[in-house]
């Protein structure tokens, strides 16, 4: 064998094992992700932050559950709001839009929280019909509360391509988020805009800490300017900072 295919034999080598490496890592994460919240979920603070929604909510994908979408919008809240600010974490791992209605909204008094985010949806492409997705994500919102921030699907640019499928489903998010009295995210937009495989973790689905920046980026687009106006009203429970 010549030391050209020994090298590159080699290196192919080297890089499966990473990559089994890795996703021995992810599934590992799922856990310890899970407890992070849970502890997480114990803080107190003025202003009050639910999160619902799938693996990504809960940073699979990111090794750091600190570099997910939702704990860097904790961290954009804090740097707003006097009195810190609680986040709990409600979302599940393999989470669809039925499940999150089953599972995470079960004697939960929505009206105590200042602020709601839903992202799901990735795993209802991979697994649900168009047609029952849409009977799932409205019962879904008809028991949020109005104004929450609901994401649409983003796009899948990593091994899972099913871009008629999503965008299908995405024509339901977009009607059932108009029915409802909620905030879009437009999560699709920004992750197709900005799509590039370093912004995947190993597994090529979920994002990494870079991709989970976007996630970020696309609902503070949204959250920012109504949480000014939101801290201005009368009747809110904490206030700007100075």
């Amino acid at each position: 064998m010549s030391l050209t295919k020994s090298l590159f034999k080699a290196t192919v080598v080297s890089v499966s094992t990473l990559e089994v490496i890795s996703l021995l890592g992810l599934r590992r994460s799922v856990e310890s992700h899970r407890v992070f919240w849970d502890q997480e979920s114990q803080r107190v603070g003025a202003f009050r932050y639910l999160a619902l929604g799938d693996s990504a909510a809960q940073a699979v994908g990111s090794f750091d559950p600190r570099k997910g979408y939702v704990y860097q919008l904790k961290q954009s809240l804090e740097a707003e709001v006097e009195g810190g600010v609680s986040c709990t974490n409600l979302s599940i791992s393999g989470a669809t839009a039925r499940s999150v209605l089953e599972d995470q909204l079960n004697a939960l008094d929505l009206k105590a929280f200042d602020l709601v985010t839903l992202g799901v949806g990735g795993n209802d492409v991979l697994k649900n019909s168009v047609d029952s997705f849409a009977v799932d994500f409205f019962d879904l919102l008809s028991r949020l509360p109005k104004g929450s921030f609901v994401s649409n699907i983003p796009y899948f640019g990593g091994r899972v391509r099913r871009p008629k499928k999503v965008m299908a489903m995405n024509d339901v998010v977009y009607r059932c988020v108009a029915d409802t009295g909620m905030h879009l995210v437009d999560l699709y937009s920004v992750t197709k805009d900005c799509n590039s495989m370093l912004a995947y973790s190993a597994d090529l689905f979920h994002p990494n800490a870079k991709g989970y920046g976007l996630w970020r980026y696309a609902f503070w687009k949204e959250i920012g300017p109504w949480l000014k106006v939101y801290l201005m009203e009368s009747g809110a429970r904490c206030a700007r900072k100075a």
